[in-house]
């Protein structure tokens, strides 16, 4: 849910005139279809790496790791989107 909404901020915040600071999103992002199979790749390596961080030995002496990889890519993502949410705002937009 947090990455539809950092599509869906992302992309009115940068038709409105904002500016991309990410430099492969800034590349992609004329392809609306692009930006969402990046993230849907983002999604799946991180769920790729949480399911291998719980399965291995990592498991056995971190056993939290794969629940703090989740939290922080979800707080990273959060960030981007309230980011977007106040340059909307400042344009006027929201």
């Amino acid at each position: 849910m947090v990455s539809v909404a950092d599509i869906i901020t992302t992309l009115v915040a940068v038709r409105n005139g904002a500016q991309e600071l990410n430099p492969i999103v800034s590349a992609i992002l004329h392809n609306p279809i692009a930006l969402i199979v990046l993230k849907c790749i983002g999604i799946a390596l991180i769920m790729y790496l949480v399911r291998l961080s719980v399965t291995s030995d990592l498991v056995k002496t971190h056993p939290n790791a794969g629940y703090f990889a989740m939290a922080l890519v979800i707080g990273v993502t959060s960030g981007a989107v309230i980011n977007n949410i106040f340059a909307l705002k400042n344009m006027g937009i929201f």
